[in-house]
């Protein structure tokens, strides 16, 4: 199979959602990864201007859902939304779900304390990225914070408010785990399981996450209480549980 190409900021938790059906379809794939603003040259070659992008066999797109469609397709079975047709459609729901309301909801709350941490964000933006590009980050972060808090709302007046819509969606998926199950639909892993999984990603911190996010101890003590909050619910839990036995 050809190799696929997947521009990322390792720092995404869209593009860990990526990156991880990458990896566990076992799909051939080379990671560009960029800092913040460099990435814009890249996506701009297919089109858009953010990231996820990937690139492969003439083929390139931009959000995380359809690229996980599309790699669905590529792989024997159809693992990560299955053939069954009702569980498809519960997968479907889930994914957008998430991506719509937790996601957005994740990122919001962190950047809304990290914006105010420059030494933190600088590590956070620079590892994993060019070494030249790493070098620059100290300068682009003053202009960064200003766009994220606009672009996101991310002031840490919108702190609360985006913990109430990570709490509605770790509510509604602890009701589905209730009985005990390993997976959200059926009983192997899907794109809604990932999807969860790499979205909760930053505010759980699992140790397999290969995204450029910060060891606990290095965040200010008001997001490590929130981190052990969240990883002592039920659905936190299940996504470190999802990390330590399913991400590769």
């Amino acid at each position: 199979m050809e190799t696929a190409t997947l521009i990322t900021l390792p720092v995404s938790h869209y593009c860990e959602k990526v990156r991880w059906a990458l990896d566990h379809l076992a799909i051939p794939y080379k990671e560009a990864a960029y800092a913040p603003a460099f990435h814009r040259k890249a996506t701009a070659k297919y089109g858009g201007t953010t990231v996820p992008v990937l690139a492969h066999a003439g083929n390139s797109m931009q959000d995380s859902s359809d690229i996980l469609n599309y790699l669905n397709g590529l792989a024997d079975n159809q693992p990560l939304y299955t053939s069954n047709e009702q569980q498809r459609a519960e997968i479907l729901a889930l994914e957008a779900l998430f991506d719509a309301e937790l996601g957005t909801s994740v990122r919001r709350w962190a950047y809304s304390l990290l914006l105010s941490e420059p030494k933190l964000l600088r590590k956070i933006w620079s590892t994993k990225v060019p070494f030249w590009q790493g070098l620059v980050v100290p300068f682009i972060i003053p202009r960064a914070q200003k766009l994220i808090r606009k672009m996101y709302r991310a002031d840490e007046s919108a702190t609360d408010e985006a913990l109430a819509q990570v709490d509605s969606v770790f509510n509604k998926v602890e009701t589905i785990i209730a009985d005990g199950r390993e997976f959200l639909v059926g009983d192997a892993l899907s794109a809604a399981d990932i999807t969860f999984a790499a979205l909760a990603a930053p505010i759980l911190l699992p140790p397999q996450c290969p995204a450029t996010m910060p060891a606990l101890e290095e965040l200010p003590q008001a997001m490590q209480c929130v981190v052990n909050d969240y990883r002592a619910r039920p659905a936190g839990q299940f996504v470190l549980n999802l990390y330590a036995n399913h991400r590769k």
